[in-house]
């Protein structure tokens, strides 16, 4: 949350005041949220934020569906269920190249932001929402692509892979 609530602060100074107005970041769960409350008090950009705390599952499937993208800034999860979540309900992803959802994220559906430090993780989240909310059309092409790339991510079509590969295992293995 410290690089998503400084991005959001980045933000303020990269648009004009009805552009910032437009944006919120949306936080869901029920972690240690008090230090972050400070943090968005501090910047200045509370206002911006909606905290829901702990929301249902079908909920957070709402919210995915409504809104404009995911911006996960984690870089210490394997591959998280939110992003598979978010793909598989058109909801493009603006993430870290790192872990699990570096490899199910490509540009077709999202962004990836090199992990480097804080700050310039700040920097290139900041750049890839502007770019994507100052082109429309390209954030509407990756939310169509979200069906065609959680088809590929999905459990039949691994199980499908696996499959092929443990016939052709066998197929070569008889020659």
């Amino acid at each position: 949350l410290y690089i998503a609530i400084h991005t959001l602060y980045n933000l303020r100074n990269k648009f004009t005041d009805a552009e910032f107005a437009n944006i919120r970041l949306h936080i869901v769960g029920d972690g240690d949220q008090m230090k972050y409350r400070l943090l968005a008090q501090k910047l200045g950009v509370q206002d911006s934020i909606k905290w829901y705390g702990k929301v249902c599952h079908d909920d957070v499937q709402y919210l995915m569906r409504t809104h404009s993208i995911l911006l996960f800034t984690s870089i210490a999860e394997g591959t998280p269920h939110v992003v598979l979540e978010a793909i598989s309900n058109r909801l493009p992803v603006v993430c870290h190249n790192c872990c699990g959802h570096g490899d199910s994220v490509d540009s077709t559906i999202g962004v990836k932001i090199h992990l480097v430090s804080p700050e310039k993780s700040v920097a290139d989240f900041s750049d890839a929402i502007v770019d994507l909310y100052r082109h429309p059309e390209r954030l509407e092409e990756m939310r169509r692509n979200c069906s065609v790339r959680a088809m590929a991510l999905s459990w039949d079509r691994k199980a499908d892979r696996v499959l092929s590969l443990y016939e052709k295992a066998i197929r070569d293995n008889k020659h």
